[in-house]
């Protein structure tokens, strides 16, 4: 149990995409619809539980995963992600 609540305080301070992914936003306020859309819900997919079914429904996100579909949607609800 000790080694699960050590995995997930890292992961619970890591969370690398969704940071990278407000900066993004934050850095190149330019650019085109569609990314600034992906990015948007990369970064505030840990708000509320509809955010996480949006990233979870985007189909470029989705395609994109470079995880299997299962754990992809266990990090998202976790907030791993």
């Amino acid at each position: 149990m000790k080694q699960f609540k050590k995995s997930y305080k890292k992961k619970k301070e890591e969370k690398n995409r969704s940071t990278t992914a407000k900066e993004l936003l934050k850095r190149f306020p330019n650019m085109n619809k569609e990314d600034h859309d992906v990015l948007s819900v990369i970064a505030k997919y840990d708000t509320s539980i509809s955010t996480k079914f949006k990233l979870l429904s985007n189909k470029r996100i989705r395609k994109e995963a470079h995880t299997n579909r299962l754990i992809l949607f266990i990090n998202v609800l976790m907030n791993w992600l």
